[in-house]
């Protein structure tokens, strides 16, 4: 019995340290991940946005957002992780940028003032899921976001303002390096929210495999 016991017990373990068979649904034929992320980045970073015009406070503010400049900046950072599932396979991949990106927005009173504000942010790091699937068997292999972008890091916050007196530029200043939570805050409120506008373009799908022979992915309108 003692001896029945012992092998159970070996052989559960050996079912679990046992490496796990890789499945089909992970090779993807004629999909080249890492060119599709940056064919991606190469084309958000000149994707150019509608501005959106927000009235605040009954009218007496008027802001444009947004405009966002560096975008160019942006790389993939580390390996992209591959998630096996039985329905089809799933990506993760971080994005970093490598130097500074700036929210820029237009601002004008009723009464005629205007002038830019600047959010900007030395250092951001996201995350991407990304899902692998096929219209039918034979046709080309897409990519689509999963969810929202997901903020990672960011760093070395800060804050600009034109169209005011020196007064209030040099107060807009000193908050925004008393208060860096706020001006985080206020920056990936703003960044992922064009991000997200520009994934989520009617006209603008991610990528897609070649249909020809070739390996690679490209953009898919």
């Amino acid at each position: 019995m003692q001896f029945l016991t012992v092998s159970a017990f070996v052989c559960s373990i050996m079912v679990i340290v046992a490496p796990t068979p890789k499945g089909k649904d992970c090779e993807i034929e004629n999909l080249d991940i890492y060119l599709a992320i940056s064919n991606f980045l190469n084309d958000i970073s000149t994707y150019d946005r509608d501005v959106e015009r927000i009235s605040l406070y009954e009218g007496l503010l008027f802001i444009e957002c947004c405009n966002v400049t560096g975008l160019e900046q942006l790389r993939q950072y580390g390996p992209v992780l591959t998630h096996c599932s039985s329905v089809q396979p799933m990506f993760e991949v971080d994005i970093v940028s490598d130097g500074p990106i700036e929210v820029v927005m237009n601002w004008m009173t009723y009464t005629g003032m205007k002038g830019t504000l600047t959010v900007g942010a030395k250092l951001t790091r996201f995350s991407l899921k990304l899902q692998a699937y096929s219209w039918s068997t034979g046709s080309p292999m897409r990519l689509e976001l999963v969810e929202a972008a997901l903020p990672l890091a960011t760093e070395n916050t800060y804050v600009g303002v034109t169209g005011v007196s020196d007064i209030a530029r040099a107060v807009t200043i000193f908050l925004s390096s008393v208060l860096p939570s706020v001006t985080e805050r206020l920056w990936n409120y703003y960044f992922f929210k064009y991000l997200d506008s520009i994934i989520n373009w009617k006209s603008f799908n991610l990528f897609v495999s070649h249909e020809d022979d070739s390996p690679g992915v490209e953009e898919f309108r």
